[in-house]
């Protein structure tokens, strides 16, 4: 019993101890710089677009290279691609050292100060994503608005709460904002709108292969009568060539049993039920 609480506090031990280290390297994310923080912003993006059940090159792509009207090459993020072919453009590279500060701050004045610069961090974000025009260059599939995706839903309430218009402006740009909580349902709507998709076009199969299989059953059916009215056509011959054989006056068993009884030379005889229907025959 001693040797079991000594391995469960171990667990124990050993899963505080990963927490910690997650923690730490969630808290080395926060504070490092802007690429650090965006590759850290893609990662969670891209578990959650796993999670959802979208695949990757089928249903989404990373760092697809587009091409602007002046020659430009742009890296969009992530490319979420709906079943009408149209993409969702989604922007992960948000700034997150100010949220980081405010919520480790020492004093009040800290936290506020910090929270002030995490709202003006995203509106600057907003301004420049807007710049890039995304809408335009991917005209002909993008949706009319862009998707902005913090990493960290406490992030994005704070910053919405502590000012409200932040929506407003993001709206008055063609771009919505979203953290994790707030993007998976779209993303399972989205998955849910390609099974949809995928079952409709085995539906437009199913009805093509079944048409294919009438048609075939159709041409069986027409051969398989003309086999019938053939076979029809058989028996009447065969009946009529056995009615020259066997049957009235005249008949070819009847001929060759009187040449047989004038002397003919043979070796082998007809069956009996044949020469005593020809006789019947011969009588009548």
């Amino acid at each position: 019993e001693r040797q079991k609480v000594r391995d469960e506090l171990k667990q124990i031990r050993d899963l505080g101890l990963a927490l910690s280290s997650n923690a730490e390297n969630l808290t080395k994310a926060l504070k490092g710089d802007s690429k650090t923080q965006g590759n850290w912003g893609e990662m969670i993006l891209e578990k959650i677009l796993e999670s959802s059940g979208l695949q990757k090159d089928l249903h989404y792509s990373r760092q697809s290279s587009q091409k602007t009207a002046e020659g430009k090459t742009i890296q969009p993020d992530v490319l979420i691609t709906l079943p009408d072919n149209k993409v969702i453009v989604v922007d992960s590279k948000v700034s997150l050292v100010d949220y980081e500060k405010s919520v480790n701050a020492l004093s009040e004045e800290e936290e506020k100060l910090s929270r002030k610069k995490h709202v003006l961090s995203i509106e600057k974000h907003i301004k420049d994503l807007s710049k890039k025009n995304y809408q335009n260059i991917l005209s002909h599939r993008s949706l009319d608005f862009v998707l902005i995706f913090v990493p960290i839903d406490e992030a994005l309430l704070r910053a919405l709460n502590d000012s409200p218009a932040l929506f407003d402006l993001a709206m008055a740009n063609n771009i919505g904002l979203v953290s994790p909580s707030l993007l998976m349902p779209s993303l399972r709507t989205i998955e849910n709108l390609w099974r949809t998709e995928n079952q409709n076009r085995n539906a437009e199969k199913i009805a093509h292969e079944a048409g294919l299989l009438y048609d075939k059953f159709a041409n069986f059916f027409s051969v398989f009568s003309q086999i019938g009215g053939r076979l029809d056509q058989a028996q009447a011959a065969f009946e009529d060539a056995k009615n020259k054989l066997e049957s009235g006056r005249g008949n070819l068993i009847s001929r060759a049993e009187k040449l047989k009884a004038l002397g003919a030379k043979s070796s082998k005889s007809l069956p009996d039920s044949l020469s005593k229907a020809d006789r019947d025959a011969s009588d009548r």
